[in-house]
């Protein structure tokens, strides 16, 4: 409400105001650096993302090309698979073992390829993680194996070109 007290001190008078305000910010951050791990599989290397939060070790796009080419065999399978946002979906996928080779040690793992899946990453769940007696320490950006916690070894670069 607006009163002019100079020309009429007690008007009742009522005169609306209206503004537009229009507050823009900004913010610029890092991306959080992500938990990659140097790996060989089928006689080529990678990085490839460790994910505590996944129970299954999972082949993105370009490991399973590499699989293709290598013509390694497949199991077509149904699975119920659990999402991060808690949404829970049913779809076919396929498996196969493969040896990961990391730090002179090879491990065997199932991966779980979602074939229609286009430009997924590579994630190494827990199974394969637990399998390999790997440590990850996000707060010093390194891992280590179980059974050697001196031996600390940074996590890989990004490289979008080469992500398997």
């Amino acid at each position: 409400m607006f009163r002019c007290s100079t020309c009429n001190p007690n008007s009742s008078q009522r005169t609306d105001i209206a503004t537009n305000h229009i507050s823009a910010y900004t913010a610029q951050t890092e991306s959080p650096r992500l938990t990659l791990i140097d790996i060989t599989f089928c006689g080529k290397k990678g990085s490839v993302c460790a994910d505590t939060g996944s129970s299954h070790s999972i082949a993105g796009e370009k490991m399973y090309q590499v699989f293709k080419d290598k013509g390694l065999l497949f199991q077509e399978t149904t699975l119920a698979i659990s999402l991060a946002d808690g949404q829970q979906t049913t779809g076919e996928a396929l498996t196969t073992h493969v040896m990961i080779e990391i730090e002179g040690r090879s491990v065997l793992t199932r991966f779980i390829i979602l074939p229609k899946a286009m430009g997924n990453r590579t994630l190494l769940g827990t199974d394969f993680l637990s399998s390999a007696d790997l440590v990850l320490d996000v707060k010093n950006v390194c891992w280590y194996f179980w059974d050697n916690p001196t031996h600390k070894y940074p996590f890989g670069e990004e490289l979008d070109t080469s992500r398997p």
